[in-house]
């Protein structure tokens, strides 16, 4: 049996074509999926989840929605106006959809809330976070 090649987090398991809907929700930026996606179920990713889209060396935390198979085709993200201008992808475009790695910096405000202090690091990397648009729902 021949053996297969490890994947990349970024592999075609997760490789989706980008389509500009023209939603206007002002600052947030919304991916929609089918919900009967490939990638949804590799990832295990549900409504409202806060997923990482990456196109090129371009890359954005989106809120992410489902929808049925009149709304996409299969192999298709739907982008809104402000996920669509940061990423600065083209129609059709590969892009791919994964969940967002862990933000070292939730340590950080965690240890803040319970008292601890903060050294110039801890502070650094929060901001850092917060000015990349990296947050939790939580």
């Amino acid at each position: 049996m021949a053996k297969r090649p490890p994947s990349s987090p970024a592999g075609p398991s997760k490789t989706l074509k980008a389509r500009r809907l023209g939603l206007i929700s002002q600052d947030e930026a919304i991916a929609l999926i089918r919900a009967d996606s490939h990638v949804a179920r590799s990832e295990g990713l549900s409504p409202r989840s806060r997923v990482l889209i990456c196109a090129g060396d371009r890359q954005i935390v989106a809120t992410l929605y489902q929808v049925g198979p009149e709304v996409l085709r299969a192999f298709e993200v739907g982008l809104s106006e402000v996920a669509w201008t940061r990423l600065g992808v083209r129609e059709g475009q590969k892009v791919t959809v994964r969940h967002p790695p862990n933000l070292e910096s939730l340590a950080d405000v965690r240890r803040r809330i319970y008292g601890e202090r903060l050294g110039e690091a801890g502070f650094h990397r929060i901001i850092r976070d917060i000015a990349a648009g990296r947050y939790a729902d939580a």
